[in-house]
Formats: structure tokens, sequence, C-alpha cells
């Protein structure tokens, strides 16, 4: 338990950087059958998108939102004096 009193900000933080990894997995099957085999799912992206451009999409819009928010630590530090934010 002390650990998770220590940590709980990196265990948010590492939640939330996997969270894309749910929805991407959906789109790739992976196949076992003979050795490793991994495919993307045809039709999967939705929305008249193949499903390669989806996960550009996907991935992409993620990466924009966690630069922002990462970038918004920094003008919050410096107004408020925050020095240890989780």
């Amino acid at each position: 338990m002390n650990f998770l009193k220590r940590n709980y900000g990196w265990i948010i933080v590492t939640i939330l950087a996997i969270m894309p990894m749910f929805i991407i997995i959906e789109m790739v099957r992976i196949d076992f059958t003979n050795g490793l085999s991994i495919t993307l799912i045809d039709g999967a992206g939705g929305e008249g998108a193949t499903t390669l451009e989806m996960l550009y999409h996907i991935s992409g819009e993620f990466a924009i939102r966690w630069m922002t928010a990462v970038l918004s630590c920094t003008p919050f530090l410096i107004l408020f004096g925050v020095t240890n934010l989780l």
C-alpha cells in the first residue's frame, strides 16, 4: 500500500498513456498458428477510412492531446510555484 501512496501519480500517467492501445489493438489481428502473424483487420477503420489511416489518426490525435497536457504543466508551475504536481 505504501508503494501506491508514493507512486499514485506515475500510475495515473501510465494508465492514461496506454489507453489508446486498447483502441488500436482492436484494429490488429495477431495470429500464432503458424508462428507470429500480425495483420490489419479490413473495415475496422469505419467512417470511410482504411484501418491504417485510422491508426494514424488515433495515435496522432492522442499525441497532440498528450503534448498539450504536458506542455501546459510548465505555465502552471511558473504561476503557482508548485514543485510536485503528482
